[in-house]
């Protein structure tokens, strides 16, 4: 959106979309400590659910994210299913989209699974 259109709309700077930032909402914290540790474990993602858009960004804004575990499903031997309630929030504090993201994520039996498999391949 070019700053004609948003202020003819009632903005006086310069928007960026929305989606574009929601895209980059699960790996722009690299640096938080929960999300370091799931990224090697995600095998798929089951979506997102309650995600509510509040305040548009603006072009140049600094954008983090905060992201609490808030339940899980334990049920399958060798992965689980984790909900994330996940926000992103400008450098004013202000809230701009909020919502639940749905993880499948690998369990340790997974991996080692895998490496037992990689090595007996590798033996042949």
């Amino acid at each position: 959106m070019d700053l004609e259109y948003c202020k003819a709309h009632g903005y006086e700077t310069t928007l960026a979309q929305h989606m574009l930032v929601y895209t980059f909402t699960p790996s722009i914290n690299p640096s938080d400590p929960m999300m370091a540790k799931m990224n090697n474990s995600i095998l798929a993602t089951k979506g997102t659910k309650n995600w509510k858009f509040l305040k548009m960004p603006a072009v140049g804004d600094t954008v983090y994210t905060t992201s609490e575990i808030v339940a899980k499903d334990d049920n399958k031997p060798e992965r689980g299913v984790i909900i994330i309630q996940m926000s992103m929030i400008d450098q004013n504090g202000d809230v701009l989209q909020t919502g639940e993201y749905h993880l499948v994520l690998a369990k340790k039996i997974f991996f080692e699974k895998q490496f037992e498999a990689a090595a007996a391949k590798a033996q042949q």
